[in-house]
């Protein structure tokens, strides 16, 4: 893990498994680790967060659950 950086964003996605397994997919082909994960709709806005919404995508949830 010593080529993943640490980034200064909230990752948002719609609170399903499928939707955090894309996210673990997205993070993963990324390299990068978010400093926050939550879901969009338990989100409190906050002036200081940089925000990434991620779509759900269910070919990408498939791959992590499948690890294909």
């Amino acid at each position: 893990m010593s080529n993943w950086k640490l980034i200064n964003k909230t990752y948002l996605y719609d609170g399903t498994f499928q939707g955090f397994l894309t996210l673990v997919f997205d993070s993963y082909a990324t390299k990068t680790l978010p400093q926050k994960i939550v879901p969009q709709d338990i989100y409190v806005s906050n002036f200081l967060d940089q925000t990434q919404i991620i779509q759900t995508n269910h070919s990408k949830a498939q791959r992590v659950l499948t690890r294909n």
